[in-house]
């Protein structure tokens, strides 16, 4: 892919919505639409068992729409998945830590591999 990132958040985000409908066209991925009621505040993106992306409106990080959204794609994603974070995403791996999923042995450098298992 063409890298022509903007360097603000707003640039960072399209780059990253544009290679995610690239990648919808070669994967069957699915894309969901994180609501606050009518609002559309946020995303997720997976294909198969791995969650590849996801974005929520910063007014809409709170304990509850979180934890609301976490188990949301667990009910999409069948409770059995991975995710790939880079290291430096340090908040997000400590919420999906939080959320009970544990890292794994990754051999991307940078990468940190985060695996769900339900109990079921």
């Amino acid at each position: 892919f063409p890298v022509t990132i903007t360097p603000t958040p707003e640039g960072v985000s399209d780059d990253a919505y544009e290679k995610l409908l690239v990648y919808e066209d070669l994967v069957e991925g699915v894309f969901e639409v994180l609501k606050h009621g009518e609002m559309e505040v946020g995303f997720v993106y997976y294909f198969g068992d791995v969650l590849v992306s996801f974005g929520v409106n910063k007014k809409y990080r709170t304990k509850d729409f979180l934890m609301s959204l976490f188990n949301d794609i667990k009910k999409w994603m069948k409770d059995d998945f991975v995710t790939y974070m880079w290291e430096r995403n340090e908040r997000a791996i400590r919420w999906f830590e939080k959320c009970g999923m544990e890292r794994e042995d990754c051999d991307i450098e940078n990468v940190v591999k985060l695996r769900y298992k339900s109990c079921r």
